[in-house]
């Protein structure tokens, strides 16, 4: 969510009227922009940390039915909710001169394609498909080039998922003829609408497609008279540069996750900041001194003071991590995130990845190590954060998304 309330905030400060609608899990991150918010009705964090989903996503590489079977109860617990949702998206499109949107929302770009508005799609990752490997949201392996191209049609599951909930809205309002059974959402966002890439094509390396801005990552900058707290100043200044660890918005596996980690950093033995985030880490009972809990933090103001960072994989932390010049250790969990860990240890920067549910604290403890005391692996983020450095950046996307409302 960081990057769009980051673009919001950008183009609110050049004077454009701003609203971001998005659902009630974000309303307080919007806030803290100071950008408006409209809630569009559903929050995922609820349903995400409920004891059967987390159950089916750990044990997913075992049971891969089981996950479906909930993916599929989800998608129904969501129909019943998107009509309500199609709504108040439509009425926040009309209203508006263009509408900015990502994949989850590709309803929205569809319904300003319908109304002739014209339409931003803003990727946070590589969508074009491509025989290179597959589709990135599901991990971006390769299976050769036939399967890698099929992978990107199973994004087509999001509209059936939500097929009959739109269906309804297309029945009560007559609107949404774009929105269809079989479509799929990369696919409409491509065809109608201009892409901006929020990534780093030095780090992703090039991507078919041709008209996209290419901007690079969108960094959120410390702010005027932002300050970590003195809790983390005194742990910072009682040592060297510890690690940090966090896996961000990831929710699941707690328990097991802290154990591994704290384990691997006594078998390391050096000093660590660990930021639970959303739920992936817990607040044990008692911690030794070496290791330092926060809830979350801002990297831009901590990035630059440790020695390495522990993470998800995610495409901001992950951004952030090497805009500092910072080695990593990435352990996926979801998503695209295994496909950043990759491009991530093919420049060197960190080792190949290993998904959180697979590593053991013995890997992990020897993983910190390298990435602490290797110096090629340093100077492979430092070319990085240097290359990322060059790119456009958020200025980048404020000027053209001003272009197209001149």
């Amino acid at each position: 969510m960081q990057p769009i309330c980051l673009l919001a905030q950008a183009l609110a400060e050049a004077g454009h009227a701003v609203r971001v609608a998005t659902n009630a899990d974000y309303a307080r991150t919007v806030a803290s922009y100071g950008v408006a918010y409209v809630d569009v009705g559903l929050a995922f964090a609820e349903t995400f940390r409920e004891a059967s989903f987390e159950k089916a996503f750990l044990e997913r590489h075992r049971r891969p039915l089981a996950l479906l079977g909930t993916v599929r109860r989800y998608g129904e617990r969501i129909s019943g909710l998107m009509p309500n949702i199609l709504h108040r998206v439509m009425a926040e499109v009309h209203s508006a001169d263009l509408v900015i949107y990502t994949t989850l929302a590709w309803f929205a770009g569809a319904l300003a394609k319908e109304a002739g508005i014209p339409s931003v799609y803003v990727a946070y990752q590589p969508v074009e498909p491509t025989g290179r490997f597959s589709s990135v949201l599901l991990s971006g392996r390769d299976f050769g080039a036939p399967l890698n191209r099929l992978s990107y049609e199973l994004m087509r599951g999001a509209s059936l998922l939500t097929w009959g909930a739109v269906r309804r809205f297309r029945r009560d309002t007559g609107k949404g003829r774009l929105l269809r059974p079989w479509t799929s959402p990369v696919g409409l966002a491509l065809a109608h609408a201009h892409q901006i890439r929020a990534y780093s094509p030095v780090l992703a390396g090039p991507h078919p497609g041709a008209g996209a801005t290419e901007t690079g990552f969108w960094l959120r900058d410390a702010r005027p008279g932002e300050a970590l707290p003195e809790a983390v100043e005194r742990f910072l200044a009682e040592g060297p540069p510890p690690v940090y660890v966090g896996f961000g918005s990831m929710l699941w596996g707690a328990r097991r996750n802290t154990r591994i980690v704290m384990e691997a950093l006594a078998l390391w033995g050096g000093r660590a900041i660990v930021a639970t985030g959303a739920g992936g880490l817990a607040r044990p009972d008692s911690t030794p001194p070496n290791v330092l809990f926060v809830g979350s933090l801002p990297h831009a103001l901590l990035f630059p003071r440790v020695a390495a960072a522990v993470h998800h994989g995610g495409a901001g932390t992950t951004a952030q991590a090497l805009a500092s010049g910072l080695p990593c250790v990435i352990l996926p969990v979801a998503s695209d995130q295994l496909f950043w860990g990759r491009a991530v240890a093919a420049r060197g920067a960190a080792e190949a990845p290993v998904p959180i549910t697979k590593i053991d604290p013995a890997t992990l403890a020897a993983r910190i190590s390298r990435a602490t005391t290797d110096s090629s692996m340093r100077e492979a983020a430092r070319r990085l954060a240097v290359g990322m450095a060059r790119e456009p950046g958020l200025p980048g996307a404020v000027a053209r998304i001003e272009t197209m409302l001149a």
